[in-house]
């Protein structure tokens, strides 16, 4: 893990922002948590090959609603993004892809942030978690962080390889998660800007809020599988309206991004590419579709493409490895606001391939592939977790966030503010430590790539999904007794700040483990079977040596002393400022386990023997 805090100068007012969230920020205030993410390159049009995540603001995050946000999130192994094995690649002395890396830096906006990093592929990582102090309602966060295919490991920093200019736009897919103030964690996925799509595409958004609909389903029609290679461009896909979506009339935009897998200028040590795995963009195409008012789905016509190469100019006699290869995603749009993107169907054009035989009857099934799928290509559809979730505590007990008074009443509040906390934590704890069982699975989540190396998979009929009904978490209360009493005094001053920081260390320390992936060590026995893998995933046999990772812990990191503590009211306030960050990461990490646990929570090829049953 590695970590940075800045503070930096105001952020100008962003005129270029459109939606109508970002509206409610100049002016009218939402009526709810809400926050835009725009990713765009700050240097205006420019072609891929120059077009990075590394260039300082690139993403600009604005708190469009009314709630302070505490903390948000940018996974790239949930949703996905556009290709599988993309990677933030912070300088941590182990670049993920060329020799330039970059770590999560803020560059604009009045607002304190630290940030770790969890989910690991290759030498770099899959999830960036950032959290804020300071981050009120119309404020704007701009940051920038590198993101490299780990396919481009080892390669030189200055001309960087093709393959590893990862602009904004190929992280189309990527999940974005918000947390505010008030208990509640809202998410998203990055897409392309609807409209605006064009061959050289570099610029992405997100629009987080409550209500809005999630991804739409997305298959080949005629229930062809994906991935598969296609000698035939023109293809039909069917999009299902989301039941978040209601009944009415929804527009959407099919995107169709083809890809090449690139190893210009990249040593023969980096990790090798996977079957249908592009690592570098060519071409966007869009194409809009209406579901009408009452009905499921719609067929869209779309078209694949094989385009020649154009070489980087650094690098002028470069060649990829694989051209063609078509990834096709869908989300839905109300003007220029887009939501939830679908996974990708994946399909390589070849014109000299055969031509593709027609599933056999009850044999593909609309999503049902005929044939394995490469777990690297082929995450696991949107899983089904909890709809009912505990209500948000509060940050404290009668806490203020304004001014206080050196009182023995304050030193007391700011005490039951810290114990709440550690009240939370200690049952995060120990729902941990009973190990996750199948009710706190989300159905259909485990996808194969999550599985431990050496079990044999089938494919067969999927099980009706079965929706999370995660374990309480049981918060004891106050003890009993006499009212608490204390005496402000410099010690008492010095006790608060160390209880306060104590519980901050564990809350983090907690949020990290959840962040890096649990394992197949944190389950109970059995507690993986047919409802929580991918639908139509069977494992056929697990061999003895096929075991689980070993158990996660929770592990404090880092001094519980803050600065000298001071016999003045301002210290009251910085103390509780601490205890309430403590307790607004417990209820971010609260809510996120009472929904149920994905299979992104849990480390790549980490589940085994004895918590997968077949």
């Amino acid at each position: 893990m590695s970590t940075r805090r800045v503070t930096r100068r105001p952020l100008p007012a962003l005129a270029a922002l459109t939606g109508a969230a970002v509206l409610a920020s100049a002016g009218t205030a939402a009526a709810a948590p809400s926050a835009t993410l725009m990713a765009k390159d700050p240097n205006g049009p420019r072609t891929q090959w120059v077009s990075s995540t590394f260039t300082a603001q690139t993403f600009k995050l604005t708190n469009t609603g009314t709630e302070e946000i505490t903390s948000f999130q940018l996974d790239l192994a949930d949703g996905p993004a556009l290709f599988p094995r993309l990677a933030f690649d912070p300088d941590d002395g182990s670049p993920a892809g060329d020799n330039q890396p970059k770590s999560y830096t803020s560059d604009a906006g009045d607002i304190e942030s630290s940030a770790t990093y969890g989910k690991p592929v290759g030498n770099g990582v899959q999830l960036l978690t950032v959290t804020t102090s300071g981050f009120g309602p119309g404020e704007t966060l701009a940051f920038s962080i590198d993101v490299d295919p780990i396919t481009t490991q080892g390669g030189p920093a200055s001309p960087a390889p093709p393959a590893a200019h990862t602009s904004a736009a190929e992280l189309h897919g990527a999940t974005l998660r918000v947390s505010f103030a008030g208990g509640a964690t809202l998410e998203s996925d990055l897409s392309l800007i609807p409209g605006q799509v064009e061959p050289k595409q570099r610029d992405s958004q997100a629009y987080v809020s409550q209500g809005a609909p999630g991804a739409p389903g997305l298959v080949r029609a005629a229930g062809y599988p994906s991935p598969a290679t296609t000698p035939q461009a023109a293809q039909s896909v069917v999009v299902t309206r989301p039941a978040s979506a209601g009944s009415g009339t929804v527009n959407g935009r099919i995107v169709v991004a083809e890809g090449h897998f690139d190893r210009t200028a990249v040593p023969a040590s980096a990790p090798a590419g996977l079957p249908y795995e592009a690592n570098t963009v060519r071409t966007f195409r869009e194409y809009p579709f209406t579901i009408p008012a009452g009905a499921a789905t719609t067929t869209v016509a779309i078209q694949l493409s094989n385009t020649p190469h154009m070489p980087d100019p650094p690098y002028p006699n470069d060649a990829p490895d694989v051209l063609g290869l078509n990834y096709v995603t869908a989300f839905l749009v109300n003007g220029a606001t887009s939501y939830a993107v679908s996974a990708p169907l994946v399909m390589r054009l070849d014109p000299s391939a055969p031509a593709e035989q027609p599933p056999p009857p009850g044999g593909g099934g609309a999503g049902v592939p005929n044939t394995p799928i490469p777990p690297a290509v082929a995450p696991a559809p949107d899983p089904v977790c909890a709809t009912g979730l505990p209500a948000a505590a509060s940050s404290g007990t009668g806490a203020t966030a304004g001014r206080v008074t050196l009182t023995d009443r304050q030193l007391l509040i700011n005490q039951r503010i810290s114990q709440a906390a550690v009240r939370r934590l200690n049952a995060l704890q120990s729902w941990l430590d009973a190990g996750v069982a199948a009710r706190d699975i989300c159905g259909g989540s485990i996808g194969a790539d999550r599985l431990a190396t050496g079990i044999t998979l089938g494919v067969g009929a999927p099980p009706v999904a079965t929706a999370a009904d995660p374990r309480p978490i049981v918060v004891a209360g106050r003890a009993a007794g006499r009212r608490g009493k204390v005496t402000v005094s410099l010690e008492q001053l010095r006790i608060n700040d160390r209880i306060a920081r104590a519980a901050l260390q564990r809350a983090k320390a907690i949020e990290a483990r959840l962040g890096a992936g649990l394992t197949g060590g944190d389950l109970r026995p059995g507690a993986v079977g047919r409802t929580q893998l991918a639908p139509g995933l069977v494992v056929t046999s697990i061999p003895v040596a096929a075991t689980s990772a070993a158990r996660t812990r929770t592990v404090p990191s880092g001094s519980v002393n803050g600065p000298a503590v001071r016999f003045e009211a301002s210290q009251l306030l910085r103390t509780q400022r601490v205890a309430q960050q403590a307790v607004r990461i417990t209820n971010t990490l609260t809510v996120k386990l009472s929904r149920g646990l994905r299979g992104t929570d849990f480390r790549a090829g980490s589940i085994g023997s004895p918590g997968l049953t077949p």
